[in-house]
């Protein structure tokens, strides 16, 4: 392959704040009224010992920059370990997101 395009990495509070407000200004530029939803991924590690305030702190704030939604990531050993984290954290982040 000669050449490859790859998504940029978006790292910083203003990084994400720039790609929102290029993304809005592009969508009112082609006409578009309602912009697309932003939804981020790979935000917050779901492992043994997680802090299920740190999460909701962690969505809370990239709800405040603009994201309707944002992914996790679960690290397990086993598949049953993966269940129970999986189970965890629906219990004690996902049933407390508004």
């Amino acid at each position: 392959m000669i050449g490859t395009t790859s998504t940029a990495n978006i790292s910083t509070d203003e990084e994400v704040l720039e790609a929102i407000a290029y993304m809005n200004e592009h969508a009112a530029k082609i006409g578009r009224t309602t912009p697309p939803h932003v939804i981020l991924s790979s935000t917050y590690a779901i492992k043994q010992g997680f802090s299920a305030q740190e999460a909701l702190d962690t969505y809370a704030h990239f709800k405040e920059l603009g994201a309707v939604g944002s992914g996790a990531s679960i690290d397990a050993q086993s598949r049953a370990e993966w269940i129970d984290l999986a189970l965890q954290f629906g219990e004690q982040v996902i049933s407390k997101v508004d």
